[in-house]
């Protein structure tokens, strides 16, 4: 039995040697961010010089060409159906009124000095009917507007 002594004490000690015990971990603690809430009398402001635009923009178009010569909104005032925005300066379009009043005017008296010709058989009726139209045409480029 004393053999198997130093036996027995080395079987019990590889044994015991490779039971490996289980260590408990213990979980680090979160980090947490903390930040002081103070009342906003006491904070600091900053201020960030900016403008803030509107998602929803339109492009503006007039009937007719020419140079601005007064804008009547500004940036960021609301519009309504049929307010003025923008006039125009009314050189240009008054100078367009004229050049058809005096081109109508011009077929007008062509016309009635055809006239007077075709009653003396002088001219042919389509070359009456050409200043009949002629006349017609400057005075509808009358009508619309410049």
């Amino acid at each position: 039995m004393t053999r198997y002594f130093p036996l027995i004490a080395i079987v019990i000690l590889i044994t015991t040697g490779c039971d490996q015990k289980k260590t408990e971990v213990t979980p680090l603690p979160r980090m947490v961010k903390v930040v002081e809430v103070v009342a906003s009398g006491e904070a600091q402001q900053r201020i960030f010089p900016a403008r803030i635009e509107s998602g929803d923009s339109t492009d503006l178009s007039f009937k007719r060409g020419g140079q601005i010569d007064a804008l009547e909104i500004r940036q960021g005032n609301n519009v309504t159906q049929g307010q003025v925005i923008a006039r125009l300066v009314a050189r240009e379009a008054q100078q367009r009124v004229n050049e058809r009043q005096t081109a109508a005017t011009l077929a007008q008296r062509q016309f009635a000095r055809f006239q007077t010709l075709a009653g003396r058989q002088a001219i042919s009726q389509a070359e009456m009917d050409v200043q009949r139209a002629n006349r017609d045409a400057a005075n509808a480029a009358l009508q619309i507007r410049p």
